[in-house]
């Protein structure tokens, strides 16, 4: 477990800095969409539907039959709709305040269990007792790269074989270490190093290239398989990712409006 000072680090500099009265603002990157609790849920639901289309696609397991751990899991957003999906959603995150309001979100949903983890590792969790695992819009916001590595391992050692992991996050940072709720930079070249000794396989990786703020989407398959290893060298999948899901939603407008703006340069392939 990490030291409890730099837990305290990582949750300063994201759910402690926040507005009590208002959590979702920290969920969305659109503040209007936070103030409207039904927007906010059919955009929670679209970006789900397009993370859990594709993984289904090449799962090994029904996900009706099946658990899935969602990693930073804030109020629930990815969770409630998960849990229409999934027999269990074990929902995880470094807030015991924010569980709660996640309790209050997801209150329709007796599928899911909720956890308090140290920020790093999801050391309540066996090895191989987990069907699927799930981290979105959250490592963007881990100021240490290490942290976010770790949660790479974490979930690929929860998980049973064959199981898939996936992963959202941004991919314009420039910074080796973050600040504030801005996160570390994460390249291929790091995760390669960082996964060296992790039984995986990249199945899928995305990056959107409307998106005027880069996010990577990638699946990883749990194996002891050599092939696909390599983040650098993977096909980047070059559909739309956030595009398409929020153009008609009111509370989303400033956010069409970005949509034109040019977007930020991807750092994932950085040599660094």
């Amino acid at each position: 477990m990490m030291a409890a000072s730099r837990r305290d680090d990582l949750h300063s500099a994201y759910w402690s800095t926040l507005r009590a009265d208002n959590p979702k603002a920290a969920i969305t990157l659109e503040g209007a969409n936070s103030q409207s609790d039904v927007e906010f849920h059919v955009y929670g639901v679209r970006i789900a539907e397009r993370i859990l289309g594709r993984m289904e696609r090449m799962a090994p397991r029904p996900f009706a039959w099946s658990s899935i751990i969602d990693i930073g899991c804030g109020v629930g957003r990815f969770a409630l709709p998960m849990a229409c999906r999934f027999q269990h959603v074990y929902a995880v995150d470094i807030s015991a305040d924010i569980i709660e309001q996640a309790k209050a979100h997801c209150r329709s949903a007796p599928n899911i269990s909720y956890h308090v983890n140290d920020g790093e590792t999801l050391k309540d969790f066996p090895d191989a007792s987990i069907d699927y695992a799930f981290c979105g819009g959250v490592l963007q916001h881990i100021k240490y790269f290490d942290v976010i590595a770790s949660y790479f391992r974490e979930a690929l050692r929860v998980l049973r074989d064959g199981g898939l992991f996936a992963a959202t996050f941004q991919v314009w940072q420039t910074e080796d270490v973050g600040s504030g709720r801005l996160g570390a930079k994460v390249t291929a070249k790091k995760l390669n190093a960082a996964l060296a000794d992790e039984p995986y396989a990249i199945r899928f990786l995305q990056i959107d290239p409307q998106d005027p703020v880069p996010h990577c989407f990638v699946i990883l398959e749990k194996t002891a398989r050599a092939d696909a290893r390599d983040f650098a060298a993977f096909p980047v999948d070059k559909g739309p990712f956030r595009t398409g899901v929020f153009e008609d939603l009111a509370s989303c407008a400033a956010m069409a409006l970005k949509w034109k703006e040019t977007p930020r340069p991807v750092t994932f392939f950085d040599a660094g």
